[in-house]
């Protein structure tokens, strides 16, 4: 019997195809009205919201750097063309925002002039865009409540955001740079290094040192 599609996990390859539809039920969950624009446009939405119409471009990246997810922000002069050509930047007269979905389904929300003139960015620069987590982060914010309160160490004083952001793009560099299993066993040495007076940027950098580059 063929597999129901309630049994089918969420496959990344279908990222791409999906990013349009998520970005408008997005949009339309906040209360903006979402249009598919007619082709050919620059734009994929069109949205009506409260504070005003904005021209919307949806991207989406499963590309994993050694510096985080990396998405390209640029397209082909001509959209219609079945010759892949050149890139060119979006010209953030004619787009208003990025709708960007990275592979850990993040998601992103970043004015256009943001990004003006660039082919290519790397999403971890652009962390205080990011407008919803991945469905996990709700649980791990609960979950690091929990800890901290067990072990008595206050969250948000010894893991602030910049700290927490460090954290998760050096360990995401050990996962494909290393391997997944030094992750936890080199987060608890940095801990431990912490503990003895060192400080969380320090031993950020000095491990960020250690990892080797990534495969170009």
């Amino acid at each position: 019997m063929p597999a129901q599609i309630s049994d089918r996990k969420a496959d990344l390859k279908y990222l791409r195809v999906a990013a349009p539809a998520v970005a408008a039920g997005w949009f339309a969950l906040r209360g903006g009205a979402v249009s598919f624009p007619a082709e050919p446009t620059v734009y994929d939405l069109l949205v009506d919201a409260p504070d005003g119409i904005s021209r919307v471009q949806v991207k989406t990246t499963t590309f994993w750097t050694k510096y985080g997810w990396a998405v390209g922000v640029g397209h082909h002069p001509d959209t219609h063309a079945k010759r892949r050509g050149h890139r060119v930047a979006y010209d953030p007269d004619v787009i208003d925002l990025f709708f960007i979905i990275d592979g850990d389904l993040t998601i992103y929300l970043i004015p256009s002039r943001a990004i003006a003139g660039r082919l290519q960015v790397v999403l971890r620069t652009y962390k205080k865009y990011i407008v919803e987590y991945s469905a996990g982060m709700a649980d791990v914010e609960a979950w690091l409540g929990e800890v901290g309160a067990g072990l008595g160490v206050p969250v948000d004083e010894v893991l602030p955001e910049s700290v927490r952001a460090g954290m998760l793009a050096l360990t995401g560099d050990i996962a494909h740079n290393v391997v997944r299993l030094a992750v936890p066993l080199t987060s608890y040495l940095m801990g431990v290094a912490v503990g003895r007076g060192a400080s969380p940027q320090e031993a950020l950098r000095i491990v960020a040192e250690l990892v080797p580059p990534g495969e170009k």
